[in-house]
């Protein structure tokens, strides 16, 4: 062993040992396998909380997109009550049909409503008339699992009420 002498101004030299193995400037340049478990682990934890909440955000903006398209419908069948003087529309547009709507159903009693492609690929849109007097329930019905099974209705007074696949349940949303 060798065996250094640090002088610094004013105070008494400090000796310090130096091994004269060839790999003892290796051991400080790397991580032990310690180290390395360490972060492992600890990507580990922050993983395990991080997905989860991701996939209840993205769930969470699905439903906002489903919700968006029941107040767009809910806002356009006063007017078209209003237009007609009798009857809501059934029907959301002329191309989109849903729950057993026909071309025909559609021709011309619908409230020109387009629902955007990545929402109708998980959500089924339906209104179902009733009176008199005059009322509607429209309602935002999972057709994909990545949405779960939450139903959104609405209907001409505005109550919004959560559901399982289509039926209406207590909750408000």
């Amino acid at each position: 062993m060798k065996h250094i002498a640090i002088l610094h101004a004013g105070f008494p030299p400090v000796f310090k040992t130096q091994a004269e193995s060839p790999h003892a400037k290796s051991r400080s340049a790397g991580f032990s396998l310690i180290e390395l478990m360490i972060v492992v682990a600890v990507m580990g934890i922050v993983l395990a909380i991080a997905i989860p909440n991701y996939q209840e955000y993205i769930l969470r903006s699905k439903q906002a997109a489903a919700k968006a398209v029941l107040l767009d419908i809910a806002q356009k069948e006063p007017q078209f009550l209003a237009d007609r003087r009798s009857t809501y529309a059934k029907c959301i547009s002329s191309t989109y049909l849903y729950g057993g709507l026909t071309a025909a159903d559609c021709t011309t009693e619908h409230l020109s409503l387009s629902v955007p492609p990545d929402v109708a690929a998980l959500y089924g849109f339906s209104i179902s008339l009733s009176g008199p007097p005059p009322g509607y329930v429209a309602v935002a019905t999972p057709i994909a699992s990545e949405v779960g099974t939450t139903s959104f209705h609405i209907d001409q007074s505005g109550k919004r009420l959560k559901g399982v696949n289509g039926v209406a349940g207590t909750q408000t949303w």
